[in-house]
Parts: C-alpha cells; sequence; structure tokens
C-alpha cells in the first residue's frame, strides 16, 4: 500500500510537470536539418530560413492572432506537411524548402485576422482575397531575404490553401497544382490539423473569440463539422492526406454524436 501511494505520489509530481511545460507556448525554431532528412542546406538557405521562422513566430503569437492560429499551428502543418513528402513517390520531387516555407507562412495575411479589419474584407471577391493575401505573403518572404523563386511559389501557394477560396472557386485551386503540386502537401496539411481531437479544440476555441460565433449556440460547433468540415476528407489530394482525414473524421462523427445526445433537451421543452 506504501509503495503504490508513493508510486501515486510520483506520477502525479510528473503529471504537474509535463502538463506546466506543454501548458506553456512551445516558441522553438524549426530544425532545417530535421526537415531536409540529414541534406544540409547552405548556410544562406539556413540563413533565409530562420529569419522567415523567427518572423512568423513573432506574427503568429502577436495580437492579431489567437490560440487557434497561431505559430504552434503552423508548426503542426509544417511538421504533418513533413510527413506528407516523405511518404508520397512523387513529393520528393517537389522542392522542400518551397513545401515547408509555404507551410510556414500558410496563414500570414489570412482574411480572418486581424479581427478589427475582417469586415472589409468579406467584401471583396475571392480573387481579390486571394491576390491581397499572395501580395502580403510575398512582401514579408522577400523583406527576409528568401530566395524570390521560393518566395514566388509559397506566396502563391499560401494563398490559394483556403477552404473556402477553393470551393469558391475549385479551377483557381486546379490550375495552380498543375504548375504547383506542393499546394497538394499544404492544403492537406493544413486540413488534417482541423480534423479529430486537434480539430475539434481549434474549432470550439475559435469558436469562443470570434465575434461572431461566441454569440451563437455551442452547438454551432457541430454546425461547423457538418457545413465545413465533413467535407475535408473528400478534398484530400495525397494518400496520406486521404487515410488520416478518413481516421480523424471518423472520430469526429461519434464525438459530435455524443454532443448531440447530450444536448438533447427535447423531453423538457415546449413546442414552438
Amino acid at each position: 500500500m506504501k509503495r503504490f501511494k508513493a508510486l501515486m505520489k510520483r506520477f502525479k509530481a510528473l503529471s504537474s510537470t509535463l502538463y506546466a511545460m506543454k501548458s506553456k507556448r512551445d516558441t522553438r525554431l524549426l530544425d532545417l536539418d530535421a526537415l531536409l532528412c540529414g541534406v544540409k542546406p547552405t548556410e544562406c538557405n539556413r540563413a533565409w530560413f530562420t529569419r522567415v521562422n523567427i518572423a512568423v513566430r513573432e506574427c503568429m503569437n502577436g495580437p492579431d492572432y489567437d490560440a487557434s492560429h497561431d505559430y504552434e499551428h503552423c508548426v503542426r502543418v509544417v511538421g504533418i506537411a513533413h510527413l506528407i513528402w516523405m511518404k508520397e513517390r512523387w513529393a520528393l520531387e517537389t522542392d522542400p524548402l518551397v513545401v515547408f516555407t509555404a507551410a510556414l507562412v500558410h496563414d500570414i495575411g489570412d482574411g480572418k485576422y486581424p479581427k478589427s479589419a475582417a469586415k472589409g474584407r468579406n467584401l471583396m471577391t475571392t480573387e481579390q482575397q486571394r491576390e491581397r493575401q499572395r501580395k502580403i505573403v510575398h512582401s514579408f518572404l522577400i523583406k527576409l531575404a528568401c530566395p524570390p523563386h521560393i518566395a514566388d511559389a509559397a506566396a502563391e501557394i499560401a494563398s490559394s490553401v483556403s477552404f473556402l477560396l477553393e470551393r469558391n472557386d475549385p479551377a483557381h485551386v486546379q490550375e495552380v497544382l498543375r504548375r504547383l503540386p506542393a499546394l497538394a502537401i499544404v492544403q492537406d496539411a493544413d486540413r488534417l490539423d482541423a480534423l479529430g481531437e486537434m480539430g475539434i479544440a481549434r474549432a470550439a476555441l475559435f469558436g469562443g473569440v470570434n465575434e461572431k460565433r461566441r454569440k451563437n449556440t455551442i452547438m454551432t460547433l457541430v454546425e461547423l463539422m457538418d457545413v465545413r468540415l465533413a467535407h475535408y476528407p473528400g478534398m484530400m489530394k495525397t494518400e496520406m492526406g486521404k487515410a488520416r482525414a478518413e481516421s480523424a473524421w471518423e472520430y469526429m462523427v461519434q464525438f459530435k454524436k455524443g454532443i448531440e445526445e447530450q444536448a438533447d433537451c427535447e423531453t423538457i421543452l415546449q413546442d414552438d
């Protein structure tokens, strides 16, 4: 009994330590050597990639963004993109620096942020929103001495990632995919981070900070799953993306059923 209590005490202490570590923002920079699978980058590439990495961290952890779209989200998207890049045979023919740079900056200039300007952007056409983000990302990268050919490709990919923009103009996405296949990797990586356990946490968090959603019912989360996230598995473009999305969506379906059952109070409510 004494041994059991001692073990439980150690377990609780370890859990508290791990929780304290995980509950703090992770601001570590990406390891370019690990991303390139041990291929040593040139000093020039290492220098500009580090500058971009630091600038993205500063921007995404700044006041204009929230924890549903922050630096940690960008790092996860890079991590998923890295896995896809390694798994898909065709992906190895793409420039990894384009893939990882685009994944890192994909939310720079996102139309949802900053919140104070989002209303005005909603009046823009799909093409105007896309071009606005492309210019913002391109300028962001060029100022940090990112090579022009990488900045050009990464900016176009980043501005073509959006789910809503693809739904409104699928022909544009197909055209970019023909020229820049790396878009498929970055799109799938971003959408995989919106599914499963992490996707639920991010959707609920964004619902609490978004002015429109936070004034609505908690069941708006279920509606979001039905009208948006349910489409993600069918929009995946890589084999790994398709497999992971199907599994993550199955988890979300069970979660959604649980919410609907727990929210059912029909027996004690009057008819309208």
